[in-house]
């Protein structure tokens, strides 16, 4: 098949002003409920003793059904993926299955969706008893053998998606991607260079957090029948702009994750070298007690996802209706309403925490990460 070719790695500046944000202080709140035999050991223990708080194994797949490859999508040609998360509770069972991000045929996120409900674990064992677990994260990939490269249909629409981009046409570059992605028999290399090019044109209308998602699919497109559509310069510098998009939106946990992935790829020392003020800023943010303001509006999914860098947050100038916040934490979840001017504050002992929260399409607010208090 024909490939494509494009300038593309040259498009990004990696000279990015960064910026710490702060925020209002709340009133102190009690703490969110958690293990009181914990707490009272922390307690009664002196600083220069050491004793086990809590003993903890992680849940063990046991069955893993596979996700049908739905019929319509296989007839099309159409490949793709699906980023999913859930809960495996005290039993062992799935619960909760949200899917975070997709790249490809809808089709796949219901039959995702559909697999993951009937999956099977041997349950996380906290202090010699099942217990509930969180931020449980998979990625299931929906690929064709032998389905590589570009059909020409493909190739024409990109190439005058790309011109226009290039001239700054960004209206008719607009129309030219909107058709792009209403194609549904795309393949993961047609889906890989479609995220290319929405990059480009997010670039340019300087939409940050269109192009970190669309990065983001790039990425994930990219991994096809075990290589990369694109070469390992192109893959770096992918990976460089997301961390730089995600320091600008705050995301600064993120940012940490995409810092050492990038360690782990061809020339990642070399890569690191080329973002050192980067990796400082994110080290001092992250040793800092200052808070960090994450500004969002909620999709047509009417959830979202943030990991957290901070063990205490908040929210505040929210516009609109948010329903409910969901603590996902490494081995402890749990459900609340949502309140201005309150502090949620998790226990080291969580672990690792992501935050979801849900509501109205179009509600804006604040996501605070609570420095020291």
């Amino acid at each position: 098949m024909q490939k494509i070719k494009s300038s593309f790695t040259t498009l990004f500046s990696l000279l990015v002003a960064y910026v710490l944000f702060s925020a209002t202080t709340y009133a102190q709140q009690p703490l969110l409920p958690c293990d009181e035999q914990e707490q009272k050991i922390i307690e009664a223990t002196a600083a220069d003793e050491v004793q086990l708080i809590t003993s903890f194994t992680p849940a063990k797949p046991i069955e893993r059904i596979s996700a049908r490859y739905p019929k319509n999508a296989a007839r099309k040609g159409a490949e793709g993926w699906v980023q999913l998360s859930f809960v495996v509770d005290e039993n062992g069972d799935v619960q909760n299955p949200i899917v975070e991000d997709s790249g490809g045929h809808k089709s796949f996120e219901r039959a995702a969706m559909s697999a993951v409900k009937r999956w099977q674990y041997e349950p996380a064992i906290k202090n010699g008893k099942p217990t509930e677990i969180c931020n449980q994260k998979i990625m299931l990939d929906f690929t064709l053998a032998g389905n590589e490269g570009a059909s020409r249909k493909f190739i024409k629409q990109y190439k005058i998606a790309e011109e226009l981009v290039q001239n700054n046409d960004l209206t008719g570059a607009e129309a030219a991607i909107d058709s792009l992605h209403n194609m549904d028999n795309l393949n993961r290399y047609e889906n890989a260079w479609l995220w290319n090019v929405d990059a480009i044109y997010s670039g340019k209308i300087e939409n940050h957090k269109r192009q970190l998602i669309s990065i983001k699919r790039l990425i994930s497109s990219s991994r096809m029948h075990e290589k990369n559509v694109f070469n390992d310069a192109h893959m770096g510098v992918m990976h460089q702009r997301l961390a730089v998009l995600q320091v600008m939106l705050a995301h600064y946990a993120d940012a940490h994750d995409t810092i050492e992935k990038i360690k782990e790829l061809p020339e990642g020392e070399q890569l690191l070298a080329q973002i050192t003020n980067l990796t400082a800023h994110v080290e001092e943010v992250a040793s800092s007690g200052k808070n960090i303001a994450v500004s969002i509006e909620l999709d047509q999914e009417s959830a979202y996802f943030h990991k957290l860098l901070r063990n205490n947050f908040a929210f505040a100038n929210i516009n609109g209706e948010l329903n409910k916040v969901e603590v996902w934490c490494d081995s402890k979840r749990e459900v609340f309403t949502v309140a201005e001017d309150h502090i949620w504050k998790i226990p080291e002992s969580w672990g690792q925490c992501r935050v979801l929260v849900s509501g109205e399409k179009n509600t804006q607010f604040e996501l605070i990460e609570v420095g020291k208090v």
